[in-house]
């Protein structure tokens, strides 16, 4: 069942997929349609899921779910998967290349390949204040206090 973003509980469960490239507003539209439909039948061993999709900063597609009283199946996020490459299909935006970054440098954010952001981190032709985004976090409060981190912290990084 689907349901407003902003009525999502600060603990609901989350799962952010970047895009690989930046999203114009028909996009973010066509996505959050088909997010909407897709969010309407979302489904844990036959149990309707309150769930709600955002996107943020034109790159991120951000899935949410209220904690249930019941575990999330594989099949779960298995369906969200193969949302996720429907979109690529239909709109050629590919939501799982974990081959780029998102930087964000005041309101600005840029994509730019992994290997680019090492190599511009370790000549220091990128300032290690500039910001990344985390998106392995797990909870919608976590968007607020963790999503974003110095850019020399990222997974990428280690």
């Amino acid at each position: 069942m689907y349901i407003p973003f902003q009525q999502l509980s600060d603990q609901a469960s989350i799962w952010v997929y970047q895009a690989d490239r930046k999203l114009d507003a028909a996009d973010e539209q066509a996505i959050l349609e088909q997010a909407k439909k897709f969010l309407e039948n979302w489904s844990s061993h036959g149990r309707p899921l309150q769930a709600s999709a955002e996107i943020k900063h034109s790159y991120f597609l951000i899935l949410g779910i209220e904690r249930a009283d019941f575990e999330l199946t594989c099949c779960t996020t298995d369906s969200a998967i193969q949302f996720l490459h429907t979109l690529k299909s239909s709109m050629n935006i590919n939501f799982l290349d974990r081959s780029k970054v998102v930087l964000r440098t005041g309101n600005t954010c840029l994509a730019i390949s992994v290997r680019e952001a090492k190599e511009k981190l370790q000549n220091a032709s990128l300032s290690s204040d500039i910001l990344t985004f985390d998106n392995t976090i797990t909870q919608k409060q976590d968007l607020e206090t963790r999503w974003l981190i110095p850019v020399n912290k990222a997974w990428f990084i280690k």
